[in-house]
């Protein structure tokens, strides 16, 4: 068990990429779960309804982008790996961001603070899913980067698409 939380603070750090994971569908399970668990305390007060559509509809974003990419460079294999490692990057920025959530709201961190590192969580986000990029595709660090980019535009316009669809849904 320590092993696997060590293997995710090293993919975390940027040490390791999604190779080092294990095939595991259980996992990727489990994974899953808590990052929308984690997603679902950050959205306290949204729609439930709504909720679970925009994360469905977000995750297939996400899963069909590496798909797309993992067949076009004939590297499904590495499917499975690849979507543990993106969630897991998003899943410790969760995890940090509720805590520091928490933090903020006892008052013991100013929300300055609080906005400031929800800024550097998005960076890290982006260096993060850069490396595993790089590492899952087999491309230079400039290339996983720019993809990197190109999809979370992607990724972004489409969220913005669903949020303004079900704001204006009753």
């Amino acid at each position: 068990m320590w092993q696997l939380f060590a293997l995710f603070l090293d993919i975390w750090l940027l040490k390791r990429g999604p190779a080092d994971l294990p095939y595991s569908k259980y996992l990727f399970v489990e994974l899953l779960t808590i990052e929308l668990f984690l997603s679902f305390v950050l959205h306290r007060g949204v729609n439930l309804a709504k909720w679970l559509a925009f994360e469905t509809l977000s995750h297939a974003v996400l899963f069909g982008f590496v798909w797309a990419l993992l067949s076009y460079w004939h590297l499904t294999n590495r499917y499975l790996q690849m979507l543990m490692a993106l969630i897991l990057i998003n899943l410790i920025c969760m995890a940090l961001l509720v805590l520091f959530g928490l933090l903020t709201a006892s008052g013991l961190i100013v929300p300055q603070l609080m906005l400031a590192l929800a800024t550097i969580f998005l960076v890290w986000r982006v260096f993060a899913y850069g490396h595993i990029f790089k590492e899952g595709f087999n491309l230079t660090g400039l290339k996983g980067g720019l993809l990197t980019i190109g999809f979370m535009l992607f990724q972004n316009s489409i969220n913005l698409l669903l949020r303004n669809a079900m704001s204006l849904s009753a």
